[in-house]
């Protein structure tokens, strides 16, 4: 099978310092495998930029094994190419970075880290400005069982500001990722922040997912109460949504590595 990451990441809003005109992307380490397995454990984690003194414990913890990992708030003030060989000694990483943020550390934006190389991946940036926040989206496709999968990591639109457009920013996002998404006919997997703080937004994603054939990850009680979620009205913001694959396994890691706990996955290619 081969897989696909999607990232999507917003413009840069005043509070940032400018995105480059290139919106920038980069790809860090090696990936020697041919193929992802048909069983692959998959962690999709917001890294809070790496801010926490106890991040690259965690993150050596939290990934150790992975075979797919999905950042949010990634950032290249981390050596990201060591985050690539630092998963698993026997398990080295590569990832597609895409950030449309620039700080005086570095950029930052999401990054999706395979145990193969993606037989491609794009960047897909946001038509509407969020100040200070850098959210994204990345699409990227790898070999997996003789098959495509599809990997969309998104970190959805938190608190926009005044964009080019008229109407919704959060749902012009979605949509934009639904479309990219909608012409692939394998297993698809979409993972992300979503920033789902409200019922409004919730709704405006499930509505997408539904109409991709995509079934929300259910997780159970004690790893559920772990989910990241918004102060008001206290929706999960950490999500995902599978087609085509079958969950083993759902769970959510407590961590001091981040402001997020991580989500880890158990899936299996049928």
């Amino acid at each position: 099978m081969k897989l696909v990451i999607l990232f999507s990441l917003l413009a840069v809003g005043p509070l940032a310092w400018a995105a480059d005109p290139a919106q920038h992307t980069e790809v860090f380490g090696l990936a020697p495998a041919a193929s992802l397995p048909a069983r692959m454990k998959v962690v999709d984690w917001n890294v809070e930029k790496a801010k926490e003194k106890n991040f690259a414990a965690e993150y050596r913890r939290i990934t150790a094994g992975a075979h797919l990992v999905a950042l949010k708030e990634a950032t290249t003030r981390i050596n990201l190419f060591g985050l690539a060989q630092m998963a698993s000694s026997a398990r080295p990483l590569q990832f597609f970075f895409a950030g449309p943020l620039r700080y005086p550390e570095g950029f930052s934006g999401t990054a999706t880290g395979g145990v193969v190389a993606p037989a491609r991946a794009a960047a897909l940036f946001s038509r509407d400005l969020e100040p200070g926040i850098g959210t994204g989206k990345v699409v990227a496709f790898y070999p997996v069982a003789g098959r495509t999968l599809l990997v969309a990591n998104t970190h959805g639109m938190n608190a926009a500001g005044k964009g080019p457009l008229a109407g919704d920013p959060f749902e012009r996002q979605i949509t934009d990722v639904k479309a990219r998404l909608a012409s692939h006919r394998g297993p698809l997997l979409w993972v992300g922040d979503f920033n789902t703080a409200n019922k409004r937004k919730l709704k405006i994603l499930l509505t997408a997912t539904s109409e991709l054939g995509l079934t929300e990850v259910e997780f159970p009680e004690k790893d559920e109460r772990l989910l990241k979620r918004g102060l008001i009205g206290r929706q999960a913001l950490d999500r995902a949504f599978v087609r085509g694959l079958d969950v083993r396994s759902a769970s959510c890691i407590k961590t001091d590595g981040s402001d997020h706990n991580a989500v880890v996955l158990e899936l299996r290619v049928p």
